[in-house]
């Protein structure tokens, strides 16, 4: 298990703590910080996890230029007629289906 796989578990592990102390909280204000803590750790988890994916991705042999250049985020440029990939930081959006959904799970939780 690399570091960043473990970072990533351990996020998790914490994100499911925050949120099982909302449930148990009985002061609203202690609930909602709980949710807050767990959202905000759960996507950073998240993200974690997509980064270690994508560590395991970009070391296999035969990817496309621009596979080349999402993986670790790098540019790519045409230089005389060849694609390459340069130091520069390039990041992409990925657009997921169902994103709205996110946001009005989001949009529901109530701050007091």
């Amino acid at each position: 298990m690399t570091e960043l796989d473990s970072l990533s578990s351990l996020l998790l592990e914490q994100e499911k703590r925050f949120l099982e102390l909302s449930k148990e909280a009985e002061d609203d204000q202690a609930k909602c910080a709980n949710l807050h803590a767990a959202l905000l750790i759960g996507y950073c988890a998240l993200e974690a996890h997509v980064n270690g994916v994508a560590d395991d991705l970009k070391a296999r042999a035969g990817l496309r230029i621009l596979d080349q250049s999402i993986l670790p985020e790098r540019d790519f440029t045409l230089d005389k007629g060849a694609f390459g990939l340069t130091g520069r930081l390039k990041m992409y959006l990925l657009q997921m289906a169902g994103i709205g959904e996110h946001r009005s799970l989001v949009s529901r939780i109530r701050i007091p």
